[in-house]
């Protein structure tokens, strides 16, 4: 799929919103909107983010939770504006570490399934990381679950873990 002309003309466009689309891949011509600050890809079938995705060097918001994705490209470090990221919900099978030395990153939201699965080099970057006011990261997601508010379904032993939990300082 590829998108309409009448799209791709718009320069000036800033947000893009594809989600539930039932996409497979990402549209190649979406590399063309320079100007593009908001991108949501959620709830597709998207197995792989090509590099060319540092090729948007205004993107703020990069949604691409709920597809299958297994991996990150190396390339979406190196997306210096990006501030929110949401890759929650894809069976990825390694910790994006990167993110502890990202420099505009401010909120990510993970899978789930690395709160339970992080190892201890990991935990304590977290640890570092967050303390409740997180450093240069103010928002941690696991799952639609925040380390500073119970846990839907309520599991509080892993807020305690991180030592996140809403009266902590």
């Amino acid at each position: 799929m590829e998108l309409p002309s009448s799209i791709i003309n718009l320069k000036s466009l800033e947000v893009l919103d594809l989600s539930r689309n039932n996409l497979k891949t990402i549209p190649k011509s979406i590399w063309r909107l320079k100007n593009l600050k908001k991108l949501n890809l959620f709830f597709n079938q998207i197995e792989h983010i090509p590099e060319s995705i540092s090729k948007l060097p205004k993107i703020k918001e990069l949604r691409l939770d709920y597809n299958k994705l297994n991996q990150l490209p190396n390339s979406i470090k190196d997306l210096k504006s990006v501030e929110c990221l949401d890759i929650d919900g894809n069976p990825l099978s390694k910790f994006p570490e990167w993110i502890f030395n990202h420099q505009s990153l401010i909120q990510i939201a993970l899978p789930y399934q690395f709160l339970y699965d992080l190892d201890e080099n990991i935990e304590k970057k977290i640890l570092d990381c967050c303390k409740f006011i997180i450093g240069p990261i103010y928002l941690i997601a696991f799952g639609w679950d925040y380390l500073s508010e119970p846990f839907w379904g309520g599991d509080s032993e892993a807020i305690k873990k991180f030592g996140a939990g809403p009266h902590d300082g």
